[in-house]
């Protein structure tokens, strides 16, 4: 049975049980929402990293059908990186968020497709890390939640029109790191999933109204690690959770939740396929339907791959693009869930 525990975590949390542990079959062959700068509902792909002597470089690639539509980039501002992807403005396409790890300073670049066509600077963070993209109250935009790696502190930052409209501490869970935000309970709010590296223990926060209101967990499966992402995939209320094991198979924890406390638990396991060397980067919208896609980048050589799912499971897709790792130039994809 998985159980629920309280070490590292926050004492006022109350822990609850979730149901049976899923089990793990063999793969099947196959594979497993960065960024939509365009406003056409298909995700584009998002790169940082340098060109020759030229460094802090982002790169976009518009994508469609799987498959590169047009590509940019620009010279990014000294000190800043990319820290993810979200509808910040008014506007039909989604922006980035940079952040300067020297200074605290968190601005959005405003987007319409290949090209920056304003700035907002949301303010001065200090360490608290833009760390997960989300939309945290239902109003259509994107927030930011916020990860002090000294402190631990995890901080909801809600953002209006570019602009800071409020937000606050949710926990200090010393120890832990947040993975990913999805509503797992079914309530419509986003909650929290969270790793502890030393001890390979996960937890689920369940919030409500940014504030903590139960939480459990388990440890985590011997070679396994979260994708950065969660994902609705199998049609009921909740989102699911994306797995990868050692090998390089991939998973989905299938969750589920049931009676007037919306108890959390994994109702089951769905076999995603083995990518081998590539990685699971981004859940993605690769075809404009109602499924999640998988984007994948292999860290060797940089190739990135685009695998579509039906239901949860690998349906088409392949080979996008690259190299991008080679003499001279070094692109790594913009993860949009946590870094």
């Amino acid at each position: 049975m998985i159980r629920a525990f309280s070490t590292g975590l926050i004492a006022a949390v109350a822990l609850v049980g979730v149901g049976a542990a899923p089990s793990y079959a063999g793969p099947a062959a196959g594979g497993v929402v960065i960024c939509d700068v365009n406003g056409d509902e298909i995700s584009d792909i998002v790169f940082e990293g340098t060109l020759g002597a030229t460094p802090n470089l982002v790169a976009i690639w518009t994508t469609a059908n799987n498959m590169i539509q047009t590509g940019g980039g620009f010279a990014n501002a000294v000190g800043y990186d990319v820290q993810g992807c979200g509808k910040f403005d008014a506007g039909a396409t989604e922006d980035l968020v940079m952040y300067n790890a020297s200074t605290g300073d968190v601005t959005f670049f405003f987007m319409n497709g290949l090209a920056v066509i304003g700035s907002s600077n949301l303010g001065n963070l200090g360490n608290n890390q833009p760390w997960i993209v989300t939309d945290l109250n239902n109003n259509g935009s994107a927030d930011i939640i916020t990860f002090d790696p000294v402190t631990s502190n995890i901080t909801a930052v809600l953002v209006t029109n570019g602009v800071y409209s409020g937000g606050g501490l949710i926990g200090t869970p010393v120890g832990w790191t947040p993975v990913t935000a999805g509503d797992f309970n079914g309530d419509g709010q986003k909650d929290l999933l969270l790793v502890n590296g030393t001890t390979q223990q996960f937890a689920i926060w369940l919030l409500n109204n940014l504030q903590i209101a139960s939480g459990t967990g388990d440890a985590l499966p011997a070679g396994f690690s979260f994708l950065e992402n969660s994902a609705r995939i199998d049609g009921n209320l909740t989102d699911d959770i994306g797995l990868r094991d050692n090998a390089g198979n991939n998973y989905w924890w299938l969750v589920n939740f049931d009676g007037p406390g919306n108890t959390f638990q994994i109702s089951g396991t769905a076999v995603l396929g083995n990518t081998g060397t590539n990685t699971t980067v981004a859940i993605a919208n690769l075809n404009n339907d109602t499924d999640p896609d998988v984007l994948l980048q292999d860290p060797v050589n940089g190739n990135v791959s685009g695998f579509v799912l039906n239901a949860g499971a690998f349906s088409s897709g392949g080979f996008i693009g690259g190299p991008l790792k080679a003499a001279g130039i070094d692109f790594d994809v913009v993860n949009n869930g946590g870094n």
